[in-house]
């Protein structure tokens, strides 16, 4: 008897992780908590990074450039003989960087791509098998819309022996409302 009683403590224990662990999720809904996730996304998502902060970022730097080209990389716009410092300014990081050699000179050139939205709608059935509380099987048809993204040229800056030599700009838009 006195085995009998161990072997059903043992059983009774294994039995209490379980029903603590539902009290914890029963206490601590899950919704909150993605509710609050998501709201950070899209905070954090809104910040945009401007040629003002890149500027307050780096005023030395801004500093050390002429009067003109530091009126032109504060709007966001550049020049021809503009250095690469005044174009990081007005544009922001490139997308990549080639270097190469054309014309019996070495090059570089800066490109911007940008990430436009596509939305479209789309179809969808589902089924399944329903285990749980309620049990037997459920489906249906359904619309969701859906978004994703594709990298389309926005602009391209071409330097020789540092200074802007050419660009083309597809309606680009920089970082600045």
């Amino acid at each position: 008897m006195g085995s009998e009683n161990s072997c059903v403590r043992t059983l009774r224990d294994y039995n209490r992780p379980s029903i603590q662990t539902v009290s914890f999720t029963m206490r601590f809904p899950i919704l909150p908590l993605i509710a609050a996730t998501a709201n950070c996304m899209v905070f954090l998502s809104c910040t945009a990074v401007t040629p003002e902060w890149r500027i307050n970022q780096n005023a030395s730097l801004y500093k050390s450039l002429s009067e003109e080209h530091r009126h032109l990389a504060s709007k966001g716009e550049i020049t021809k003989g503009m250095p690469q410092n005044a174009v990081y300014f007005a544009m922001g990081n490139p997308t990549r960087k080639i270097r190469g050699y054309h014309a019996d000179a070495p090059f570089e050139r800066w490109e911007y791509l940008r990430r436009q939205p596509h939305f479209h709608h789309s179809f969808y059935a589902y089924q399944s098998l329903g285990f749980g509380r309620h049990g037997g099987t459920y489906g249906g048809l359904g619309l969701a819309p859906s978004i994703h993204y594709t990298s389309t040229h926005a602009a391209s800056v071409t330097f020789r022996n540092g200074v802007v030599e050419s660009w083309e700009l597809s309606n680009f838009r920089s970082s600045s409302p």
